[in-house]
């Protein structure tokens, strides 16, 4: 199968996503520099080494089948589909360093957000799940996601929705069974064991429901930390799963609902998620309890094309703000959403370029493929959400191009801030687009622009963790400037906010609320323009937001 993968979508697979994960360095640009050589030697030995030797012979067989029909080299395609684990295993000890000496890391986190809702939250009673994967290497995908439908001779048929080349943690096999993985960050994990997508694919292979699908995770040793939301049509039951190399733990449905995003919510697995215990991305909450809310909003009138609409939405919890990128649902790195339908085999699959959950998604049934209907498409397709204002979507679309960009072509600065401004100008009103534009302005050495641009967002409808982030920029300009009195105050208001405004459910960033304390003591000077502080990312989940 994997041999047919590789001849069949050759052309797609060389010039597609694949080569991209390859090198979690640089994605496409080579690794030029002798610290780039030496970190991929690291990466070799603490992780695809290991991993090599843990991996299922069946998965080994499939990525040597897929090198010899791409004509890609067997390594080129290993490392790919161990992508994940290298955020998954180093991302734990960098924080921990992060949070001694505040080095740069260039930590970023992904934004995943799946559901599951049956019985009377549904209007036709039936299992529906819904699905968004947002990755890196959004400029290395295709118009298109790729479908790929499997028949192996030991094991169940099963559909996978991925991107040419790639084993994917989203599909449903021929019993029924649905998987949507998310990443984690979690401590106690090590490399030696599955992959994420060796176990997403061995599950849909093997398990014919949820029981057999659990055996499975907690039977074998995993290379990866995580969580798969399983979903099986027999029953209508649908549950979380949540793991680290040492231990697994399992959550239900409550009142026909289940939502996932990038948190842990067992108390086994909350102990070690960093996310949980420092407050890092917000946006993980905000994801899980904008879908609780939709889901309880829309209770026994969601169907496929309500569902589709969750996925695509753009609603800031926090606020209530309508937003162009942050803190929502849809984010701007979706490549992959699917909603799926178990009991009658129908996915709809959105369709068009990243983000994919806010174009329109295309309806598949699972048997008409087996029995050689491929016309059997539905008629009916699912719209999406529908933008409140439309300046949003263009400004999400400029955002996009630099992204893009700045995944491609990095170097090219001047262009990536002229979107930016861009993206501004059109929507003033998106925190993310200050942030990123102030970074990039304090690394220039341009101190007042920096200043100029970062003070606008107190005008602005903000978050808590956004407003003491604005702040904490803020605070930098100024004391670039030599206005210590006004960055001493800035600092200052964000321990007060972490005093009395912090919650249960949203608490100042512990990195924020650390960084602030350590340029109360010592004022920030261009030698910090290296800290995590001041560095440029374009993930709406990066640690520091």
């Amino acid at each position: 199968m994997g041999y047919q993968h590789g001849t069949l979508l050759k052309q797609e697979i060389r010039s597609g996503a694949l080569p991209f994960y390859a090198n979690p360095i640089n994605g496409r640009r080579k690794n030029t520099s002798l610290k780039d050589r030496l970190f991929a030697l690291y990466l070799h030995h603490e992780i695809c080494g290991p991993a090599k030797k843990s991996q299922p012979q069946e998965m080994i067989d499939h990525m040597k089948g897929m090198a010899d029909g791409s004509g890609l080299p067997f390594s080129v395609i290993f490392r790919a589909y161990h992508h994940p684990s290298v955020g998954l295993v180093l991302v734990p000890k960098l924080i921990k360093q992060l949070t001694k000496g505040f080095k740069k890391t260039g930590i970023s986190l992904n934004a995943c957000s799946s559901f599951a809702v049956k019985d009377d939250v549904t209007a036709s009673k039936k299992l529906i799940i819904g699905r968004n994967m947002d990755y890196a290497g959004i400029e290395s995908f295709p118009a298109n996601q790729t479908v790929c439908f499997y028949h192996p001779y030991d094991g169940y048929k099963y559909v996978e929705i991925t991107t040419a080349g790639l084993c994917s943690p989203t599909g449903m096999n021929e019993k029924g069974l649905v998987l949507c993985g998310h990443n984690l960050f979690l401590d106690s994990v090590q490399a030696c064991g599955w992959g994420f997508l060796s176990m997403s694919t061995m599950i849909l292979r093997k398990a014919c429901n949820i029981e057999q699908a659990v055996s499975l995770i907690k039977s074998n040793k995993r290379g990866f930390c995580g969580a798969l939301l399983l979903a099986e049509s027999k029953t209508k039951k649908a549950v979380v799963v949540e793991f680290n190399s040492q231990q697994a733990a399992v959550r239900s449905m409550e009142q026909g609902n289940l939502v996932l995003t990038n948190i842990a919510l067992t108390a086994e697995m909350q102990k070690v998620d960093f996310l949980h215990n420092l407050h890092i991305n917000e946006s993980a909450k905000t994801r899980y309890l904008r879908l609780q809310q939709l889901i309880h909003a829309h209770k026994g009138a969601i169907d496929p094309e309500t569902a589709a609409c969750f996925l695509g939405d753009h609603i800031h919890f926090t606020t209530g703000t309508e937003r162009s990128v942050s803190g929502i649902i849809a984010a701007p790195n979706n490549i992959n959403s699917v909603v799926f339908l178990p009991e009658r085999f129908k996915f709809w699959v959105a369709s068009g370029p990243v983000p994919a959950s806010n174009n329109h998604y295309i309806g598949f049934d699972f048997w008409s493929i087996y029995e050689k209907n491929i016309d059997s498409r539905h008629t009916r397709r699912l719209k999406g959400y529908c933008f409140q204002h439309a300046y949003k979507l263009q400004a999400m679309n400029i955002y996009r191009e630099a992204h893009i960009l700045h995944e491609e072509k990095p170097y090219k600065k001047d262009r990536i801030k002229v979107l930016l401004f861009k993206a501004l100008k059109t929507d003033n009103t998106e925190i993310l687009f200050y942030h990123i534009l102030c970074k990039m302005l304090i690394h220039e050495g341009n101190h007042k622009k920096a200043l100029s641009v970062i003070q606008n967002t107190q005008e602005q409808k903000q978050s808590l963790n956004e407003e003491t982030h604005s702040l904490l920029l803020l605070g930098i300009c100024h004391d670039l400037l030599g206005r210590r009195r006004k960055a001493l105050t800035c600092y200052q208001r964000i321990l007060d906010l972490a005093k009395n405004r912090s919650t249960e459910q949203f608490a100042v960033n512990k990195l924020v609320f650390a960084c602030a304390e350590k340029y109360i003591q010592r004022a920030f000077t261009k030698n910090n323009t290296t800290d995590r502080s001041v560095e440029v990312s374009f993930s709406q989940s990066s640690g520091m937001e």
